[in-house]
């Protein structure tokens, strides 16, 4: 069990192992991005990490929007 200090609580974290339909990101990278960008540029952070590299994505408003529902208009800004 890690040793805890003052004003920490140990969480067990239980998830379904993912094999397939999964991202895959380095901690770091993704807390550099929380850390930099804002909500909705972070939400299309994430969106173009979830492709393998190289990958070439036909992207659209549309798009975003079925897969994390960002509005059209804030995807355009």
């Amino acid at each position: 069990m890690p040793k805890t200090v003052q004003n920490q609580r140990l969480i067990a974290i239980h998830r379904t192992r993912a094999t397939s339909d999964f991202l895959g990101i380095k901690n770091s990278h993704w807390q550099a991005a929380a850390r930099d960008l804002g909500a909705h540029a972070l939400m299309l952070y994430l969106y173009f990490a979830s492709n393998a590299d190289n990958f070439v994505l036909a992207l659209s408003p549309t798009a975003i929007r079925q897969a994390v529902g960002m509005p059209t208009s804030t995807f355009r800004d």
